[in-house]
């Protein structure tokens, strides 16, 4: 029974992950792939890895679908269809369960986005701050801050906790959600 449910829940996330639009799948067309991790189910690891791309991770359809004791019953018009053995029904604590875990895997990585932002927004004010003194700017000294550079790297700094105050307000969303599903 506790393989059954651990295919079920398995077979869920991954019905969450291949329902995925045209657009969707284009949108990681031609995208780099950051990176690759081990996938396992019930201790067994999977033959093929999951590919990282933006922050989620694609696994082969078909190795999951064994994974899960499954089996793909139709490949067509850009469809395919998985079917496990049992049955495919899904109950309403595996769902919420599902839930809580794509919404906090969705959570971490927007965290991590944020961690390195902040980095990167750290590191640039240090930077108006170390360079506040004359340089010799085109032959002339000058300030940083009378210099043609100086408006396009305080716009992009800008931008960047622009983004920031964006993702921050995207983790508070995901923290409400998880905790209502709590």
């Amino acid at each position: 029974m506790k393989k059954f449910v651990a295919g079920m829940l398995f077979g869920a996330i991954l019905m969450l992950g291949v329902s995925v639009s045209a657009a969707n799948i284009s949108a990681i067309i031609g995208k780099k792939v950051d990176g690759t991790m081990t996938v396992s189910v019930d201790g067994k690891k999977l033959e093929k890895e999951a590919a990282i791309i933006n922050g989620t991770s694609y696994i082969p359809v078909r190795d999951a679908t064994n994974a899960i004791n499954g089996e793909i019953v139709s490949v067509q018009n850009k469809h395919i269809e998985i079917v496990t053995k049992g049955g495919a029904a899904v109950s309403v604590d595996e769902q919420k369960l599902v839930n809580e875990m794509r919404i906090t895997s969705l959570l971490s990585t927007k965290e991590d986005q944020l961690s390195r932002l902040h980095a990167n927004i750290d590191a640039r004010e240090k930077y108006f701050k170390d360079s506040e003194g004359v340089y010799n700017w085109g032959g002339g000294d000058q300030q940083l801050k009378d210099t043609p550079a100086y408006p396009i790297l305080l716009e992009e700094l800008n931008q960047l906790k622009a983004e920031a105050e964006t993702l921050k307000d995207e983790i508070a969303d995901l923290k409400d959600q998880l905790a209502a599903l709590q």
